[in-house]
């Protein structure tokens, strides 16, 4: 039988670090308006505090359960497992903290850059998604340790990894939260010349990847339509708050109507047939870029059209690519915790 304190440590762990990954997206939001509305007076800004306040608590929870895992007996190769698990989690934090310096620097040396394109912006954003797959890792080995990846209904733990599949890709969307923050700029242009299709282009990738990588890792149905609801709801939750604290003039667009497609992906993905992985993901692609002809028609931003048949064929063919690439990665993932 399972030690009960290796089991329960879960718990506490996992609430957390969702806490504090929920703080580090919502203050990277908010760091957003902040240099859109007011610019970069130092590095001590408060929205640098509410994400930096968030990784802090993820490096400071995994390393307290380093050093509760030493405390707990070891069962056959279940605790060396779950070390594993922590491990990946604070070496990727701990990755994070390293980039903070490495920023300032950026900014010290170009000025007050407003772009989340720069190097150090991409690296963090890198290395915030590795602990959101570190995380993904530690939820999905505790459905497999405690079996309860076999039961057939939606759990809590069930919810808490699609919970964090939504907080992945809420974090994944900063590369182009730029393109939804579409307010005019006197001062500067933040886009730096770039095209408007990379919007809805990326945005449909990642949304494949993550749905595809999701769906290999759980066998509960309709997952993919509940992170895409998860994500939405975080999302407008983040613009409510922006609005209503009134910390700036900017604010966001609506995020992706893709629990809409969502639905179909549900419906038609099977991890273990390759044909179904590809259909499903050009179907999401597909929808998506309608759904989002028709929304930004009524809200009036037409810039982010798709321009010609060239563009759209592109997306399903990158979509499909990213399909297999989430369900490889899943199956990586099933074959490291049942190895």
């Amino acid at each position: 039988m399972l030690s009960r304190r290796l089991l329960r440590f879960h718990e506490w762990v996992d609430a957390l670090v969702i806490l504090g990954v929920l703080f580090a997206v919502s203050g990277t939001y908010w760091d957003i308006q902040y240099h859109i509305d007011i610019g970069r007076d130092s590095f001590w800004i408060a929205p640098h505090r509410m994400v930096y306040a968030g990784i802090v608590l993820v490096f400071f929870t995994s390393l307290a359960a380093l050093f509760y895992l030493k405390k707990i007996p070891a069962y056959r190769d279940t605790h060396k497992k779950f070390r594993t698990a922590v491990l990946l989690l604070f070496g990727s934090v701990t990755l994070f903290l390293l980039g903070a310096p490495f920023d300032e620097l950026w900014h010290r040396l170009y000025g007050l850059d407003v772009t989340v394109w720069s190097p150090p912006h991409l690296y963090l954003i890198a290395a915030g998604f590795a602990i959101v797959l570190s995380l993904i890792y530690f939820q999905r080995l505790y459905l497999s340790v405690t079996r309860k990846d076999r039961v057939r209904h939606v759990s809590l733990d069930e919810l808490g990894l699609e919970l964090v599949c939504a907080l992945g890709l809420v974090g994944l969307n900063i590369i182009f939260a730029e393109f939804e923050f579409f307010q005019d700029v006197v001062s500067y242009d933040f886009f730096h010349l770039r095209h408007n299709w990379i919007y809805l282009f990326g945005v449909s990738t990642i949304f494949v990847f993550v749905l595809s990588l999701a769906k290999t890792l759980t066998y509960m149905r309709w997952a993919a339509t509940r992170i895409a609801f998860l994500y939405f709801a975080i999302r407008v939750l983040i613009t409510i708050v922006l609005l209503s604290a009134g910390a700036g003039v900017s604010y966001p667009m609506l995020p992706a109507f893709a629990f809409i497609p969502a639905i179909l992906f549900d419906m038609l993905y099977d991890r273990h047939r390759l044909l179904r992985v590809a259909v499903a993901s050009a179907v999401f692609v597909g929808v998506l870029y309608a759904v989002q002809t028709i929304v930004f028609s009524v809200e009036g931003i037409t810039k982010y059209l798709p321009s010609s048949s060239v563009e759209v064929a592109l997306a399903l063919l990158v979509g499909i690519v990213a399909g297999f690439s989430g369900s490889v990665l899943g199956r990586k993932i099933l074959s490291r915790i049942r190895g």
